[in-house]
């Protein structure tokens, strides 16, 4: 996260991908991990991390955030 703050996205996603291959099913990762595949411009990838973002969320209301979200995307 600190590499996205810092504006190195490429860096951040690089960290990320690597946190989400060791634990797939952390909802923070996949979720920082789509901002910033969208941020960079990756429309495909970051629509991808929503969808598991979407399969991870813990409650409705971040559910229904991210569908939200994902129809804006589409």
């Amino acid at each position: 996260l600190l590499y996205g703050k810092k504006g190195l996205v490429y860096e951040a996603i690089g960290e990320l991908e690597t946190a989400v291959d060791i634990n797939s099913r952390h909802f923070p990762a996949v979720k920082n991990l789509a901002i910033l595949y969208q941020k960079a411009g990756f429309r495909n990838k970051a629509t991808e991390m929503w969808e598991r973002a979407l399969s991870l969320a813990t409650d409705e209301p971040t559910r229904e955030a991210i569908k939200q979200h994902l129809l804006k995307l589409l």
